[in-house]
């Protein structure tokens, strides 16, 4: 995959890559971005916005490990309730 011409919209080249690079996908994806010496200041732009998402997506998954530890912990000290309604079967099963 190749993109030349690039813009400032990081979103769009992570979609784009993304719809080439799927789940269950066992061939690599390649991707090339060609840039003009012009488009410098472009390309910092999108290599600083995929730093700051790899950032974001680490600080999430640490959240969220957290968020987990503490339901669990949760779950662990809830107590189990005895339910002692009868269920009726439907005749048409």
């Amino acid at each position: 995959m190749a993109f030349v011409g690039l813009n400032n919209s990081f979103e769009q080249v992570y979609q784009a890559i993304r719809r080439c690079w799927r789940f269950g996908q066992t061939k690599p994806v390649d991707v090339y971005m060609v840039a003009a010496e012009t488009e410098g200041a472009v390309v910092s732009n999108l290599e600083a916005k995929e730093r700051a998402a790899e950032y974001m997506g680490d600080q999430l998954a640490s959240h969220m490990v957290d968020l987990t530890k503490r339901a669990m912990k949760k779950s662990e000290t809830r107590s189990m309730t005895a339910h002692s309604a009868r269920m009726e079967i439907p005749q048409w099963m």
